[in-house]
């Protein structure tokens, strides 16, 4: 994570030349005021802010009167010369008691820095994109994101095209792209919204394939009153351009982003102005396993279809989201995904035309959910099914392919209630005549 920070802080030298650290902590982490927001009052509270000038004035004495010592190495550059490194100088992991495993086996007493890389560290604070939320009492429930790259170039080439257009500052937030946006409570959320973002910023630019070595660090925390900061997450993810190409083919051709509806339609709803973290907990654990596996996480899909269904309402442009992913991300299953889930819809959609009641259906579907081992039994719930429907079944698939039952299981049954979504659509239909 360290080698990420600094390269941020060289991304914004280059980004922003001639410009001392204060003026770029004022455009990204202060209000244009100059008053404090979630972020800058959380990363400083060791210095007591009251505002931008107090912080800057604090910051630029500590850095006039650091005292480096030729015994201590640079845990950043490896140089020597070094003083250790304090929680105004890099805001995030830095206690040993909390954090033993970036002390390499207990060897190192401390992380040190000298004031080159100082410097870099002060500057790289401009670069975190962070979201805050509200908890209860005087908590609140912070993310801070930070991209990198192959190298501090091409970095600040991705983030004046891809980041800098979107960052508005104000108290709970720097970004504020002008594009539809959904509440984000999680890091995996927020960053999944900000790709949607830069993959329709590089279709523009046409440059997508420019950006092989993206990758982001994510970190999370809750900040009780002054003192108390808990991390919640510290990731690294990398190869981040499959996922950016995927969501540009998955948004293609449509005039506003098919994302933002597919993204607001997995999470549960929330009661006007009251933000609560259950709401978006599958929603997170599906894209933390996108984000860091490069896998679908089908037991969180499979939880936020059958929440969906009680309902009565699709996960929007799901089919096609999924596609797009499994190709992006080399899934070998993929290729049973169409097959496997229409035999689903196909069964769902004759149940209903033989005249079973939607709410019967319904409770077909959640019966064969219940079956998440057995196969044998699986599909003799189903043959009993495809008699009622007077449908066909082919259950080859299943048989020689047992090895991912799990997987098939989920395709069949998000099929089946494809089958319900849609009855439920034209019945709709139906009453708006």
């Amino acid at each position: 994570m360290l080698e990420y920070w600094i390269q941020n802080g060289e991304c914004q030298a280059e980004m922003h030349r001639n410009a001392n650290v204060g003026k770029i902590l004022k455009d990204t982490i202060f209000r244009r005021d100059g008053s404090l927001t979630c972020l800058s009052r959380s990363l400083f509270s060791m210095l007591n802010p009251r505002g931008f000038d107090d912080v800057s004035q604090k910051l630029s004495k500590s850095l006039k009167t650091l005292k480096v010592t030729e015994k201590k190495t640079c845990s950043f550059c490896g140089s020597k010369g070094a003083s250790r490194l304090k929680g105004w100088m890099f805001p995030f992991i830095i206690d040993q008691a909390k954090f033993p495993n970036i002390y390499p086996n207990g060897k190192v007493e401390s992380l040190n820095i000298c004031k080159s890389c100082l410097v870099k560290s002060l500057q790289a604070y401009g670069a975190i994109l962070y979201s805050g939320q509200q908890g209860a009492r005087n908590t609140i429930h912070i993310n801070a994101i930070m991209f990198f790259s192959n190298d501090s170039s091409s970095l600040a080439d991705f983030m004046r095209t891809s980041c800098s257009p979107a960052i508005i500052v104000d108290y709970f937030t720097n970004w504020k792209p002008k594009i539809r946006r959904d509440v984000a409570y999680f890091p995996y959320e927020f960053l999944m919204q900000m790709l949607d973002y830069v993959a329709s910023k590089m279709i523009e630019l046409g440059g997508i394939d420019e950006l092989g070595g993206l990758g982001a660090v994510l970190i999370c925390f809750s900040q009780t009153g002054r003192s108390k900061k808990i991390y919640e997450c510290a990731e690294v993810v990398t190869a981040l351009s499959p996922l950016v190409q995927a969501l540009s083919l998955f948004n293609e051709g449509a005039e506003e982003s098919r994302f933002f509806s597919l993204f607001r339609s997995m999470r549960k709803e929330i009661p006007k102005r009251k933000v609560v973290a259950d709401a978006f907990v599958e929603r997170n654990k599906f894209f933390r396993m996108l984000l860091s596996y490069r896998k679908i996480d089908w037991t969180s899909l499979e939880d936020i279809v059958f929440y969906r269904l009680t309902l009565d309402r699709s996960i929007l442009y799901l089919d096609r989201f999924l596609k797009e992913v499994m190709k992006a991300m080399s899934d070998p299953d993929a290729q049973y995904y169409d097959q496997v889930s229409r035999q689903g819809w196909l069964l769902g959609s004759s149940l209903l035309r033989r005249g079973e009641r939607p709410k019967a259906v319904k409770a077909s579907i959640y019966e064969l959910r219940r079956e998440r081992s057995d196969l044998g039994k699986f599909l003799d719930l189903v043959n009993d099914l495809q008699l009622k429907a007077e449908s066909g079944f082919d259950d080859r698939i299943f048989r020689e392919n047992e090895r991912v039952f799990t997987k098939l299981r989920t395709f069949f049954l998000i099929g089946m209630s494809n089958a319900l979504f849609q009855r439920s659509r034209e019945s709709e239909k139906g009453d708006d005549r």
